[in-house]
Parts: C-alpha cells; structure tokens; sequence
C-alpha cells in the first residue's frame, strides 16, 4: 500500500504539513488545504521504501522536494 506526505510550498519554502497519508487521505487533505489557503500550493508525494522507514528522509526531503513530487493540486 502506498503512503504520501503532503508538502506546502510558500515563498519558496517548503514544509511537511501532513505525514504517512494513504493515497485518499491524501488527496481529500491537499483539495481542502488549497481551498482554505490563499496563498503557495500543497503538494503529495509518495513516500519510497526507505523513507517509509526513515523520519531522516523524510526531513532531508523537505529542504529539497520539487524533484520527488508525483502529484500536486495549484490554487484556482
């Protein structure tokens, strides 16, 4: 079963907003975030094998994500 992270990317910064979501979860939480911020864009990503056991990938992810990211939903 596969897992996601959603990230949000906001002046340029990017920050783990929610960890270890399924697909659906995931996909519900990035519809309702964008919708209530005005501003950036969240993303989810899949989670790889090693960073489903490693919180240090996960953190080392977040300062360099744009080239993992598999999905993300803009601001209408």
């Amino acid at each position: 079963m596969s897992r996601y992270d959603i990230l949000m990317r906001l002046h340029g910064e990017i920050s783990l907003v929610i960890a270890n979501l399924n697909e659906e979860e995931a996909d519900d939480n990035v519809k309702t975030l964008n919708q209530l911020s005005n501003e950036g864009e969240v993303y989810y990503k899949q989670l790889t094998l090693e960073e489903k056991g490693s919180k240090a990938s996960v953190q080392q992810f977040t300062h360099n994500p744009v080239s993992a990211i598999t999905h993300h939903d803009t601001l209408s």
